[in-house]
């Protein structure tokens, strides 16, 4: 590790070999349980807090971050996603 900011991002789960990037976001029409399989992943991340962090930085990050999905996060005091982040529905 060289100390930078973004160290944690090369100890995550979602960055081991083998994880599909893909299922930390959601298809079109995605169904209310498409982030499952990310949530899983992230439940053995050893960074969670640094990702969900992140994702609070970066207005409109959309998908799973840190365990949560857009929605979630706003309902935590993130910023609001855009009407197509989880099946076009808005809270």
């Amino acid at each position: 590790m060289d100390g930078t900011a973004q160290d944690w991002w090369e100890r995550a789960a979602c960055a081991a070999p083998g994880v599909n990037p893909d299922v930390f976001f959601p298809p079109s029409r995605a169904p209310k349980s498409w982030d499952r399989e990310a949530k899983r992943i992230c439940e053995a991340c050893p960074v969670t807090v640094h990702c969900l962090r992140a994702a609070f930085d970066a207005s409109g990050a959309h998908g799973v971050w840190g365990g949560l999905n857009a929605w979630e996060r706003f309902k935590r005091g993130g910023p609001r996603p855009p009407c197509d982040s989880h099946n076009g529905r808005r809270v």
